[in-house]
């Protein structure tokens, strides 16, 4: 399993809190997501893929990450090592 190796560091004074309900870990992609309460709400999203895990997978992985975003009234930001480039990973041998 390759999950755990995430993690992000915030000021206290953001009023940060870890998300566990929408996270998500595999042995191929995983995801923190952290609401910050100071001011205006905002979620972070970081996400890790493994190099050498199935595009296939790792593509629907994100995009459920992206689409839960959808559903937040805040503003979000999505940060990490993807290991993606997403114009070409239609063209690419999987």
């Amino acid at each position: 399993m390759f999950a755990g190796r995430l993690g992000l560091f915030t000021k206290t004074f953001l009023g940060a809190n870890c998300k566990n309900d929408m996270a998500t870990s595999t042995d191929e992609f995983e995801t923190i997501w952290v609401e910050i309460s100071k001011k205006d709400q905002s979620i972070i999203v970081v996400a890790h893929r493994h190099p050498s895990s199935n595009l296939l997978v790792i593509q629907d992985e994100f995009f459920k990450a992206i689409h839960k975003l959808s559903f937040c009234n805040f503003s979000s930001c999505t940060l990490g090592d993807h290991k993606l480039d997403f114009p070409k990973i239609n063209h690419q041998p999987v």
